[in-house]
């Protein structure tokens, strides 16, 4: 495979979806309305998408509210005295609704068209003749907020991989840690690497340190290249630190990290994680992707949300 369809195959080109309770519709994502949603930025600092619409769904019923709620009446979305009438239809029923209104329009009617100053004249009539014509709640339709159908114009590749190990993804991701944190990821010489390597697979540096200083193989080496040490394993990855870190965590660790969060005493050079996003942003970054709960769960295929850094690089194709 050439070079050329090689980048074709990395294009982020699958739809993804994105859920509000919002009732206002909008044309494009903004970052400034970032934290009107649900809770917490768990995954970072972004605009949140997912490659699975039930879960987009799920999180607009969950964030709608009464004030949210928009209806239709053979397909035409209703607005002001149909979409009251609508919204006690679908609640009380037809029958309900047509005797009450019918009996507040004759009160209005008794008061020249007025209920009361602030009803506008001859409002109950004019919603018994709505009733009239919706006859029956069959065509009646409820929604709640909207669920946005976009393309994400970035590359595979511009994504930080949340739950995998940091080393081993595209090399721009541990590149744009290095030098934003400062880490220096120069490879131990061949004796400590041989002993750190054989520990590498565990998934904290702590860990690392612990394996060899209980393995009484990689011990006896440890000390026989450091010399008068009775921890080689402790004073071995605090030695080559940011290397052994750089191969155990996690991307969504490093992005922690960087957001000024804490791993074991090391200190991000970010302090929230807004200032996160836009570093790793400004290296060609362009966003976070990470297993959806179905995938979490065990339950199906793998599949991923994302977190996109920059609203440029979404654009809506459409709203239901």
């Amino acid at each position: 495979m050439n070079r050329l369809s090689h980048y074709f195959t990395e294009l982020l080109t699958e739809r993804a979806y994105h859920g509000t309770g919002a009732k206002t519709k909008f044309e494009k994502f903004n970052l400034t309305f970032l934290g009107d949603g649900e809770g917490a930025q768990a995954y970072g600092y972004g605009l949140y998408f997912t490659a699975t619409k039930a879960i987009a769904e799920e999180y607009r019923d969950r964030l709608s509210d009464h004030q949210s709620n928009r209806y239709s009446w053979n397909g035409k979305e209703l607005d002001g005295l149909e979409k009251h009438v609508a919204s006690q239809i679908i609640e009380s029923g037809i029958t309900d609704v047509r005797k009450r209104w019918i009996k507040f329009a004759k009160e209005e009617a008794d008061n020249g068209g007025h209920m009361n100053p602030d009803i506008e004249k001859d409002y109950f009539k004019k919603g018994v003749e709505v009733i009239n014509q919706m006859k029956s709640k069959r065509n009646l339709e409820l929604r709640q907020g909207r669920v946005y159908t976009v393309d994400i114009n970035l590359l595979q590749n511009d994504l930080l991989d949340w739950d995998n190990k940091l080393d081993g993804q595209h090399w721009k991701m541990m590149n744009a840690f290095e030098k934003t944190l400062g880490w220096d990821l120069t490879e131990p010489p061949s004796g400590a690497f041989r002993i750190l390597n054989a520990a590498i697979k565990n998934p904290t540096p702590d860990a690392v340190a612990m394996t060899i200083d209980n393995d009484k193989e990689l011990y006896d080496a440890g000390v026989k290249l450091l010399g008068d040490t009775d921890q080689p394993g402790e004073d071995l990855v605090e030695k080559y630190y940011d290397w052994v870190l750089s191969k155990t965590i996690t991307g969504g660790q490093a992005y922690e990290i960087l957001g000024g969060g804490t791993y074991e005493d090391r200190i991000g050079k970010t302090d929230n994680q807004k200032n996160a996003s836009e570093a790793l942003l400004k290296r060609g970054i362009k966003g976070i992707k990470y297993m959806d709960q179905f995938t979490r769960e065990g339950l199906g295929f793998k599949s991923y949300n994302y977190v996109i850094f920059n609203e440029d690089d979404v654009v809506i194709e459409d709203t239901e």
